[in-house]
């Protein structure tokens, strides 16, 4: 099973934890982590527990903390899924927000309008491959 233990609020960066139980105890040698941040990551990267523990620290909380899903996960696959679309709707919202505050210029909500259009073709296209 795998279970996402660390989640940054924009889902740009997840922590998973591959184990077999239901409740995973962090410090298990059985268990596998994964760790996807798209500053460093093209994919999820095997990390050990020692290089999880970073993402635990005060220093990572500037990143936020996302809503971990209640269930975990049968394939790292569900959990890519899972991380995009929550990181597109992420975006969607941020951009929601900038396209409303007029203090923004026109220009630079024009643009954001067009992205905007372009997360949510994103996200559907997504949804269709479920």
């Amino acid at each position: 099973m795998f279970h996402v233990i660390r989640v940054s609020s924009s889902y740009k960066m997840v922590v998973v934890c591959c184990s077999e139980r239901q409740e995973p105890r962090p410090e298990d040698p059985s268990n596998t982590y994964f760790i996807y941040n798209n500053l460093t990551d093209e994919d999820f990267e095997e990390s050990s527990y020692r290089g999880v523990l970073g993402y635990f620290s005060g220093i990572a909380d500037g990143m936020g903390f996302g809503e971990l899903p209640k269930e975990p996960f049968s394939s790292l696959d569900d959990v890519r899924r899972w991380r995009e679309e929550r990181a597109l709707k992420s975006d969607i919202d941020s951009l929601d927000s900038l396209i409303a505050d007029e203090s923004f210029s026109k220009n630079l909500r024009k643009k954001a309008a067009i992205e905007l259009a372009e997360l949510h073709r994103k996200l559907l296209a997504l949804s269709k491959k479920v």
